[in-house]
């Protein structure tokens, strides 16, 4: 009973965390909202989708993700300092680009695997048979 619920922990974390971080530092949601809305929609599209995959291949869910590793430091970085240590738009900019490019390769090798295991065209068209 409780298996669901703490598998579902890292996804409450990684929202407790981005409240945490537009309270302490709010002037960063007005000066680049894109990346900030870019990098919460990229990692919460990331625990979505391998919670999806686990649960189509029937596999335990293991919600800790290696891209979430760094949003405790992100949020360190703006909440804890006077002045942060490292300059917060360049933070987030550099975050968002990396974590979309992570989701990105993760998605194109969930689909090559399915394209292997199953034998379809997935990146390419195949050549039709023209029949007179």
């Amino acid at each position: 009973m409780l298996q669901p619920v703490r598998d579902l922990t890292p996804y409450a974390f990684m929202i407790v965390m981005m409240v945490i971080w537009g309270l302490s530092s709010p002037q960063l949601f007005k000066s680049v909202p894109h990346a900030v809305m870019w990098l919460f929609g990229t990692l919460s599209t990331e625990m979505l989708v391998f919670l999806m995959l686990a649960h189509v291949c029937d596999n335990r869910y293991i919600a800790w993700r290696p891209v979430l590793a760094p949003l405790p430091f992100v949020v360190a970085n703006s909440s804890l300092f006077v002045t942060p240590l490292v300059d917060e738009k360049i933070m987030v900019r550099g975050y968002a680009i990396a974590t979309v490019a992570m989701v990105a390769w993760n998605l194109y090798s969930i689909l090559y695997e399915l394209r292997e295991a199953l034998g379809i065209w997935v990146f390419s068209l195949q050549p039709r048979k023209v029949s007179l």
